[in-house]
């Protein structure tokens, strides 16, 4: 038997009420929105409702333009559509440019159709739905970080929530997979692509049922595409669970409303946890050393009793320095917690793509904090490890990054920047070439992980062979012997672990430079051009320190040389 829910269509100051509750304190709205668009349903109805909104907030100005001229209001926000266009049907194209016209005449959007360009035919993979989400939003990122828009809205609802639980829970997952959808998270898939960390999704429609958002466009005239692939049972595992769902064939405790009571259930839990484990990490810190990308991190051993917000914890550290996208779950359940906190190792071992190694324990006192009430001085356990990449294994092919060069300014007065590439998961790179730089002639350089290959690059780049002398672009303008000293003692302070993870870029099978300190063999590099190389999660270029507290893990993180 099929479910029936209330079919009331959603007003426009329901909606308001809904968006706002998504930005601090409900207050304004940014002056900047993005909205994704299919063209389906959900989404043709999020553009009216939005559409609505910003009419009533240009008509409450005018109002207060004719009745308050001397108090500045908010101008309603600038809306950009972006419309995908998974070449996965043969009339996707057409339909893209079709949503798009409809979005420019009927609500004076701004849109732009971005295309997934697969390498081969989309349903040739057997990863389908996972390959067109990963092409969707990584386009999404790249335009909106061009576009200089930060709130992306997407339409997901109740109905998206109920279906990703039931997923998660047949695929056993822990307690914060069961909170299901955020109504606020960072872009996903993204983590290839510099400053990812800048744009945030909000899900308005999250708490409305999609019967709802039917309601709205039919009763407000609204167009919408529907995608025939949706209705296919066997097509991807969403599907076959959405229909199942829509079956009523389940029991009650695996209704719509029930995987989604169960969510905010799941996700309550998670927020307290998650409390709790923020007054711990005062007491603690993570150093990343941004040659090599070895990390020093320093946790209160009562972390060990936080449960499944201590596994998340670390498993986001690890995510941090790893050369992996996502460290398994279960690695950090059954091998990196217990030898941490439970057993105590006192030797290193690898896990998650990484070398964990005990420093020496130290204990450390801190005083209660001031709006606590005074119990003298904490005595508080500290335990330290050392995170280094584990180094490659033979069987499995090296990381390597091709960097090519700038393409050269034809108005000879502007900076050109190339893309962002991610190598290692580790590193960002990319070459620069000042205004008039001579890069037509430059080589592609190639980066690698090489062993040995900190020794080899040294003694290349300060032989007394090469007619030109070293480039250190972090002091420039120095004498070789000072390079040499200072690059020197920077090897020698790493670890021989650490050593292993410094890229070396390499010109065909010549060592050439090592990016991530600045130096490279004299005349690799053309005049006015230059590699920049940033970690991960670093957020600013430069001499000194960068402290930032990790977005991911809301610990304090200090990445320095």
């Amino acid at each position: 038997m099929l479910h029936r829910y209330s079919t009331k269509p959603i007003r426009v100051d329901e909606f308001s009420k809904l968006l706002h509750a998504l930005f601090p304190g409900g207050g304004s709205l940014p002056p900047r929105l993005g909205l994704a668009v299919s063209g389906g349903v959900d989404s043709m109805a999020l553009a009216h409702l939005l559409h609505l909104l910003r009419q009533q907030q240009q008509q409450q100005q005018q109002q207060q333009q004719g009745t308050l001229a001397d108090q500045p209001t908010n101008p309603p926000p600038s809306i950009t559509a972006y419309i995908i266009d998974h070449l996965a049907r043969p009339t996707s194209t057409s339909e893209a440019h079709a949503v798009s016209k409809y979005l420019r005449n009927r609500y004076a959007f701004e849109t732009e159709i971005l295309t997934v360009q697969w390498p081969k035919s989309p349903h040739g993979s057997t990863k389908f739905e996972l390959n067109a989400r990963q092409h969707r939003y990584q386009l999404l990122c790249r335009a909106c970080l061009k576009n200089s828009t930060q709130h992306l809205l997407v339409a997901h609802h109740m109905d998206d929530q109920a279906e990703t639980v039931l997923m998660r829970l047949i695929g056993g997952t822990g307690r914060a997979g069961l909170s299901g959808i955020k109504p606020v998270s960072n872009i996903p898939e993204c983590i290839s692509i510099r400053s990812s960390e800048r744009i945030k999704l909000y899900r308005p429609l999250l708490p409305v049922g999609k019967e709802r958002l039917v309601e709205t466009c039919v009763g407000e005239g609204v167009e919408w595409w529907e995608d025939p692939t949706n209705m296919e049972k066997t097509l991807t595992r969403r599907n076959a669970v959405r229909w199942i769902l829509r079956s009523g064939t389940l029991p009650k405790a695996l209704h719509r409303d029930r995987l989604v009571q169960l969510s905010r259930t799941m996700s309550a839990k998670t927020e307290r946890e998650d409390k709790e484990l923020e007054k711990h990490l005062r007491r603690a810190s993570m150093k990343v050393d941004i040659v090599s990308g070895q990390a020093i991190v320093e946790l209160p051993r009562k972390l060990g009793e936080m449960g499944d917000a201590m596994r998340r914890l670390l498993a986001r550290i690890a995510e941090l320095v790893a050369p992996l996208e996502k460290v398994e779950g279960k690695v950090i359940r059954d091998v990196v917690a217990e030898k941490i906190f439970v057993g105590g190792a006192s030797a290193a071992f690898t896990a998650g793509g990484l070398r964990w190694e005990p420093v020496h324990p130290k204990r450390s006192k801190h005083t209660a904090s001031k709006h606590k009430r005074s119990e003298g001085a904490d005595d508080v356990e500290i335990v330290t490890w050392r995170l280094t990449r584990q180094t490659p294994v033979a069987a499995q092919p090296s990381p390597e990054l091709t960097l090519n060069a700038s393409s050269p300014d034809p108005t000879g007065s502007k900076t050109q920047y190339n893309e962002w590439h991610l190598f290692d998961n580790r590193f960002f790179l990319r070459r620069v070439s000042l205004p008039g730089a001579d890069v037509g002639s430059s080589s592609p350089i190639t980066i690698r992980l090489v062993k040995d290959g900190l020794k080899m690059a040294q003694k290349e780049i300060f032989s007394e062979k090469n007619p030109l002398p070293p480039v250190y672009f972090t002091i420039p303008d120095i004498s070789q012997e000072r390079i040499a000293q200072i690059v020197g003692k920077m090897i020698k302070d790493l670890t021989v672990e650490a050593r292993v993870g410094v890229p070396i870029a390499y010109i065909g099978e010549k060592i050439v430079g090592l990016p991530s300190i600045g130096v490279w063999v004299g005349g690799t590099l053309r005049d006015g051009e230059s590699v920049e190389c940033m970690l991960r999660g670093q957020t600013r270029k430069g001499k000194g320190e960068d402290d930032v507290v990790s977005r991911d893990t809301g610990l304090k993180v200090v990445y320095s040389r």
